[in-house]
């Protein structure tokens, strides 16, 4: 697993053990955390980089959320 990803795993188990219903007046129910974890590959733009976050988010939330999901890695340009 990908430095990334086990940060942003990390991140998600601590929003999720936070009780929000002490912090604030209205009930909000069951708090989740969905993301998706990308590395910049050679060669490749900010906006490809992010529309494969992106990818990976929608595959978590998918998936059941709740959840980390990396990023697919983009295959090697054509020489």
């Amino acid at each position: 697993m990908s430095n990334g990803r086990l940060i942003a795993d990390r991140i998600r188990q601590a929003v999720a053990g936070i009780d929000l219903e002490t912090r604030i007046s209205q009930p909000v129910g069951i708090v989740t955390l969905s993301g998706g974890v990308a590395e910049l590959c050679p060669g490749e733009s900010a906006d490809d980089l992010i529309g494969r976050a992106d990818e990976a988010l929608c595959r978590a939330k998918q998936g059941g959320r709740n959840r980390i999901e990396s990023a697919l890695t983009p295959p090697a340009p054509r020489p």
